[in-house]
């Protein structure tokens, strides 16, 4: 599961969608991936098996409760 991260979100993003190359910019921990990518020699563009939309939906079926609520994105950000 890929969670987005954004300054300017409102809400959990859960990501259908992660790219595998092109991390340039250092994580938390300073390191940046081999090559710049997350697998050497994988796919461009990886799917998330996980049926995101039933994910999101049941979340926000408790966000009343929680406070938490999340989104959605076929977007991918690097």
């Amino acid at each position: 599961m890929h969670v987005g991260v954004s300054g300017i979100a409102k809400a959990i993003t859960l990501e259908q969608y992660a790219h595998n190359c092109g991390y340039c910019s250092p994580d938390v921990r300073e390191c940046i991936p081999d090559n710049n990518m997350c697998v050497s020699g994988g796919n461009d563009l990886l799917q998330s098996g996980l049926n995101m939309v039933e994910v999101v939906r049941k979340l926000n079926t408790v966000s009343a409760t929680t406070g938490v609520h999340a989104e959605l994105s076929h977007d991918p950000g690097r």
